[in-house]
């Protein structure tokens, strides 16, 4: 009986795992990993590089038209309806959380959430359990919402202003990451991203304090995680290789072959 309680809770919190995993859009990826179907060279992709920098960049584009919409509809939607100020307030929040999650629907890239190459490497044993993933980024989500709630207010309820739009190139750097490290298995160039990752949050944490101090604090857990995140995946390089810090060329494996047969 002992053994069957057991099972059932763990059973129980597998599902429950399972669930904020799908609540922030951590997707399962049953298609083999790239490093299964291409080898890597060992020469900076150019090409690669600038197509990844414009997509960021019409993803950064596409977020701030959408800060610029919420501007525009704000005053109607404050003197339209009996809420007055509260419903722009509300859908500002609501967006927010939506882009903290699902950022990448803005992005032409590749930049699922998944747990594939999370579980497909070494990982040092400080490592959080990968329960702790989905619960702590939708936590995140949650106070990034809030921060940036409480910083359009002390703009005087302006979404298309330098913090906001800091927020969303963090957004973007990101999801840029994501594609890179998490669904394409690029450790080395994941590391560069990692850090770029980190170095904007940190931006938008001080531009933050400058507008609200309130709202920097409660975007600091975000920063503190970023900071952690930083740690395990430069880690996470290190004890896997060490691979060129670059994105590197990837040849098809069949194609290869072919040729060297040919």
């Amino acid at each position: 009986a002992g053994a069957g309680g057991g099972d059932s809770a763990a059973d129980a919190g597998k599902a429950a795992a399972e669930a904020v995993e799908s609540a922030i859009g951590v997707e399962k990826v049953d298609a083999p990993a790239p490093s299964a179907t291409y080898r890597d060279v060992e020469e900076l992709d150019l090409a690669y590089c600038g197509k990844y920098a414009a997509a960021t960049a019409f993803q950064v584009g596409a977020l701030c038209l959408a800060l610029g919409a919420i501007d525009a509809v704000t005053p109607a939607l404050a003197s339209a309806t009996p809420l007055g100020g509260a419903l722009p307030k509300g859908m500002l929040w609501v967006f927010l959380a939506f882009i903290s999650v699902k950022s990448r629907v803005f992005s032409p890239l590749d930049a699922r959430r998944t747990r594939r190459t999370f579980d497909t490497v070494k990982r040092p044993s400080w490592a959080p359990p990968g329960i702790a993933f989905p619960i702590i980024w939708s936590t995140i989500a949650l106070l990034r919402a809030t921060s940036g709630t409480m910083v359009w207010e002390a703009l005087g309820r302006t979404a298309l202003a330098a913090p906001l739009v800091a927020f969303v190139v963090h957004l973007a750097i990101g999801d840029l990451w994501n594609a890179m490290f998490t669904t394409e298995r690029r450790l080395g160039a994941g590391v560069v991203g990692v850090l770029m990752v980190w170095l904007s949050v940190m931006t938008v944490g001080s531009i933050y304090y400058g507008v609200a101090p309130a709202a920097a604090y409660v975007f600091a857990p975000s920063m503190a995680w970023i900071s952690v995140a930083t740690c395990l995946v430069t880690n996470i390089w290190y004890i896997n290789g060490k691979e060129p810090l670059y994105p590197m060329k990837r040849v098809d494996i069949d194609t290869a072959e072919a040729g060297v047969k040919a």
